[in-house]
């Protein structure tokens, strides 16, 4: 019923018969905002929940740590206190994983839409291929003896590094082929000699200094005892089995086959301790066939 008129029924006996307004239907549609409309605000709305609430939570633990001071220790209900802290614990854990699963939702969306593979056009016009493989980096001492340049602020791709061992290789097959050749091997197989030999003994260097690295961090990071099927138990696993890979390139092999080469050579690339360890972290092992 139209609140116009219940309100002059009510009015009846103070007033003459007053004309009822015909509602009109226009302006109920007006007030209705579109569906995309009401989905925004909706959004928008839970975004600035989701800040706010993280803004007050951010206040109450300065709170906390203010109220620190005044607890006495000899006191305080030990059992109450294990007990609320599992609880705060399992909170940050469960918030943790929610966020880290947004993450990764967000990531995958945008890695769908990202179909295109990213080119490069030069002057002449033509495409250059920017992928990974192919892009510039600061390389080790040990790549540019082994690729015969003077200037060792020049920068090399890891296609670069590739293609020098690749290069190598096929030179001695045409020169010297039975100083390189397998016995009983395949074509896809080669010994490890001469300047080859001399740039992967380089390499076990630096890989040793990698797993002294990573043997620390995994050390430190077991100090601290993280529960089970946590993220940081994961890092730990990750770290351990990247140590092993490392493990496996401390020593100049007597053959090797072109899909090891990357192994090795990718080890030639210059990398802050930071990011080393937070590569090893994030690289999670292959499960055994």
């Amino acid at each position: 019923m139209n609140t116009t008129s219940v309100s002059e029924k009510k009015g009846k006996k103070m007033t003459n018969k007053v004309a009822t307004p015909t509602p009109v239907k226009e302006d109920v549609v007006s007030e209705s905002a579109p569906i995309n409309e009401v989905n925004e605000v909706n959004e928008s709305s839970g975004n600035d929940t989701f800040f706010e609430l993280f803004d007050i939570i951010n206040e109450k633990m300065t709170e906390l740590q203010t109220t620190l001071s005044n607890v006495n220790v000899q006191t305080i209900d030990s059992k109450k206190l294990m007990d609320t802290r599992k609880k705060f614990d399992k909170s940050i854990m469960s918030f943790n994983s929610q966020t880290m699963e947004l993450y990764i939702s967000s990531l995958k969306t945008a890695t769908k839409n990202s179909t295109k593979k990213v080119k490069k056009v030069n002057e002449n016009g033509t495409s250059k291929d920017t992928s990974a493989v192919k892009q510039k980096l600061k390389a080790m001492k040990c790549l540019h003896e082994f690729l015969g340049k003077d200037n060792f602020d020049e920068d090399f791709s890891r296609n670069d590094a590739y293609t020098g061992v690749t290069s190598f290789i096929r030179e001695l097959r045409q020169n010297d082929p039975t100083s390189i050749a397998v016995e009983n091997g395949t074509n896809k197989e080669f010994k490890v000699v001469g300047k080859l030999s001399t740039f992967i003994s380089g390499i076990n260097v630096i890989v040793k200094d990698k797993i002294k690295m990573i043997e620390k961090e995994i050390k430190s990071c077991e100090s601290k005892k993280p529960g089970v099927d946590t993220k940081e138990a994961r890092e730990i696993d990750n770290l351990k089995a990247e140590l092993e890979k490392f493990k496996s390139k401390i020593s100049v092999p007597k053959k090797m086959a072109f899909t090891d080469i990357m192994g090795y050579t990718n080890h030639c690339f210059i990398m802050s301790n930071e990011d080393i360890i937070m590569k090893a972290k994030a690289n999670k092992p292959k499960p055994k066939k």
